[in-house]
């Protein structure tokens, strides 16, 4: 993905959603999955809003706590 690539996913996302910078975004999935950096913190740094990341374990064991 190009830098273009990633902030036309950050602008898009965020008027289909009405994601905006007060918003908080939780993500659940190791840092390492492609999905985690470039839709969860790409799409959090685009936007300028906070980030919460637990771990992939602590969520699985126990899939109610994404809903926590």
């Amino acid at each position: 993905l190009r830098d273009r690539n990633l902030l036309a996913y950050g602008h898009g996302m965020s008027q289909a959603n009405g994601f905006r910078s007060d918003d908080i975004v939780l993500n659940w999935l190791g840092l390492d999955h492609v999905g985690a950096i470039s839709m969860m913190h790409g799409l959090a740094v685009f936007l300028g809003c906070t980030q919460v990341h637990a771990a992939t374990v602590y969520v699985v064991q126990q899939m109610s706590r994404w809903l926590d």
